[in-house]
Order: structure tokens, then C-alpha cells, then sequence
């Protein structure tokens, strides 16, 4: 299983996120069209805390493919 996170306030870069668990970041680079700045894959689900204190929005979960 793999978890999905928004950077709602910042950009992916480093320090602004957990590591623990971290996978991947999909950099978005149309930021007119969009609520969020980059998306941040985990292998585990960050606790309400983590999500809270890094500024993310939990997008959902999927399967590995």
C-alpha cells in the first residue's frame, strides 16, 4: 500500500518534509491550476500529527501496481 500526500503550503525541498517512509514526490509545475504544490508518496501512513505539523492535506491511499 502506498499513501498520498499535498503540500499545501510549500514546495518539495529539503527539510519540509518526513522521511521516514518516503518514497517519491511528483513536482507540480502548474501551480495556477491547483490547490497544492508537489504530491509526496509514503510506504506507511503519516499519524495525524505528522500531517498537522508538515502543512500536508492526506490525499488517500492506492495499491502498488
Amino acid at each position: 500500500m502506498r499513501y498520498l500526500y499535498a503540500m499545501r503550503m510549500r514546495p518539495f525541498s529539503p527539510g519540509t518534509y518526513p522521511k521516514d517512509g518516503f518514497l517519491s514526490v511528483k513536482i507540480n509545475n502548474d501551480l495556477d491550476d491547483c490547490d497544492y504544490y508537489d504530491l509526496l508518496v509514503y510506504r506507511r501512513k503519516l499519524d495525524d500529527e505528522e500531517v498537522w505539523e508538515w502543512e500536508f492535506e492526506y490525499i488517500g491511499a492506492y495499491d502498488e501496481i
